[in-house]
């Protein structure tokens, strides 16, 4: 009987065989894929009649049930099909799969994700606000057409590199955007279309503004504190709100503490991005530019300015007002006196930008306004706690298990001896001590594991083997991992059963779905998997984040793991 896992089934085995090929609403073909989550996955397709390649996106049918997921689906399809942006991939098409499951059809973008960029470092400057003013254009068109997005962030930006190394920012993902005849806390005007429960928190942590946080009523504005935090980590490639729980990482965020990129890199970063960025993660929404057209035109600015290093532009025009949701475009032009930037609102004013205090001034005047955000947004504080509860028990969340073994707490070390104690009585502890250590019987020492052998397993694939038997690298492991579950069929059927598991056990990334493979090699009992047994439950217990919140990546398999490895460590001795 096969060892593998039957539940999730092999994604690879399962798209090749099923997917690939496969034709959507006559309309799709799937012709290949691109990547796969918990919820569903992503191919590359082919419009059958345009004869035009697509992404789409797919989800399971447990998941399309409950329509939570689908009224997401629907929502990113009716927000990005009003857009017309080169700066946005519009939806195109949404749908219901045979199996019960949905479809949504957006523009295919090829390339990596802002997040993915940001693991190899920061950004130059230029480029940061360069891009900046890519994804605050993309914004100032969502916003005019009524449709704030509530959940941008590095993950939801793709970068498609041009011929001559620049990068083309795509916003995705806007499937808690928040549409016209909405109201303002988040809730749906049409109770058909939830895409929350009452109360839970919409968006992500650490880019979420506070008053989207403690579930104030929101505007345009969350969007541009939200595009302020990404300038802030681009530039340093640091993550700018972080803290061992979200109650704290929340409780950072609405004092509004956060260093100051001219503090970050001192004489490497222009003056106006340092201002600018500190304006737009202002804790207090009423510091916050009151539009993001003026925003975009300052990173234009700063982006293609001639000085390295240039001086401290005009203060933006900040509001308190949010801006109207009318679908009338904002349109932005440039003032012959003194070279400042004027903005057309909707209504036809004139905005034009006041050649301002100096930095100092705004400074100030933005930090007198910050200093008393924790006691202003107090009352919506005291609910954080009630909030954050919600928000957690909300995410689909594995239980850290007790060990099946307690260690028992090592005794006070003895004080006696230490003061007035006399030298017999030392000695005495000693000599007690001594014989003890005689009459206790020594520990056996665990059984060894088997060797690992793979010299049954293909040349192909014996490194990828080695290194879950017995590697230590994250990265690595994760690579052979992918090796080996993406082998071919008829490969496969050369990996011994034992490896494969091992490797489903590395890649599967829902603990619970790697215990379903630990019980198939716990079943199977092939004693050959012991030593990558052993290496898997090394995994230091906060070696995962979830919202920047440390946790336990295998936390509700370890109990089983070390129940396993006991039971084959006992037939290896015997």
């Amino acid at each position: 009987m096969s060892t593998e896992p039957s539940a999730p089934p092999s994604p690879e085995g399962e798209l090749s065989g099923l997917w690939i090929g496969r034709v959507i609403d006559e309309r799709y073909r799937i012709v290949e894929v691109l990547g796969e989550g918990g919820m569903g996955a992503v191919f590359v397709a082919e419009h059958l009649k345009l004869r035009k390649l697509v992404a789409l996106k797919t989800i399971r049918a447990e998941f399309a049930g409950d329509g939570q997921a689908e009224a997401r689906f629907a929502r990113e399809a009716l927000a990005t099909a009003q857009i017309d942006h080169p700066h946005v991939a519009s939806a195109m098409d949404y749908g219901h799969l045979p199996d019960g499951g949905a479809y949504l059809v957006i523009q295919l973008v090829r390339g990596e994700s802002l997040a993915r960029r940001l693991e190899r470092g920061p950004l130059p400057w230029r480029q940061v606000a360069e891009l900046g003013g890519q994804i605050a254009d993309a914004l100032a068109t969502c916003h005019a057409a009524g449709i704030i997005h509530r959940d941008l962030k590095p993950d939801n930006i793709l970068l498609e590199q041009r011929d001559d190394g620049s990068f083309h920012a795509r916003v995705v993902d806007f499937g808690i955007a928040r549409l016209s005849g909405e109201t303002g806390d988040g809730a749906v005007v049409d109770a058909s279309q939830p895409i929350t429960r009452m109360g839970a928190i919409i968006g992500t942590p650490g880019y979420m503004a506070p008053e989207q946080a403690v579930g104030q009523t929101i505007d345009h504005r969350v969007d541009i504190y939200a595009l302020g935090v990404i300038l802030w980590e681009c530039t340093t490639g640091q993550r700018l709100w972080m803290a061992d729980s979200l109650t704290a990482l929340f409780a950072r965020q609405l004092a509004g503490i956060a260093t100051p990129l001219r503090d970050m890199l001192p004489g490497q970063v222009p003056e106006a991005l340092s201002d600018l960025t500190a304006q737009l993660i202002a804790a207090d929404p009423t510091v916050r530019p009151g539009a993001v057209a003026p925003v975009r035109d300052e990173l234009r600015r700063i982006a293609f300015s001639g000085d390295p290093l240039l001086s401290t532009a005009p203060e933006l025009r900040v509001s308190g007002a949010p801006i109207s949701m009318s679908h009338a475009p904002t349109s932005a032009g440039w003032s012959s006196a003194g070279q400042r930037p004027e903005f057309s609102t909707p209504g036809g004013t004139l905005i034009a930008g006041p050649p301002g205090p100096p930095p100092l001034a705004m400074r100030l005047r933005a930090l007198a306004i910050q200093r008393p955000q924790l006691f202003r947004y107090g009352a919506a504080a005291v609910a954080l706690l009630v909030l954050v509860l919600v928000y957690q028990c909300g995410r689909h969340s594995e239980p850290d298990p007790q060990p099946a073994v307690a260690a028992a707490p090592e005794p006070e070390p003895s004080k006696a001896g230490k003061g007035k104690a006399g030298k017999g009585e030392a000695k005495a502890e000693a000599k007690g001590e001594a014989k003890a250590e005689a009459k206790a019987e020594p520990k056996p020492e665990p059984a060894a594991p088997p060797p690992a052998d793979v010299a049954e397993i293909p040349a192909a694939f014996a490194d990828a083997a080695q290194t879950l038997l017995t590697g230590s690298g994250n990265k690595a492991r994760k690579k052979a991992a992918e090796a080996i579950t993406g082998a071919s069929e008829a490969d496969k059927a050369t990996i011994p059963e034992y490896v494969r598991n091992l490797a489903w056990l590395e890649k599967l990334s829902r603990c619970e779905d790697k215990r379903k493979v630990l019980l198939k090699l716990e079943e199977a009992g092939d004693l050959r998997a012991l030593p990558g047994l052993q290496m898997v439950a090394k995994t230091p217990k906060n070696g995962c984040r979830e919202w920047f919140v440390a946790k336990d990546c295998i936390g509700c398999l370890r109990e089983d793991l070390g129940r396993v490895i006991g039971r084959f460590e006992a037939q290896a001795e015997g």
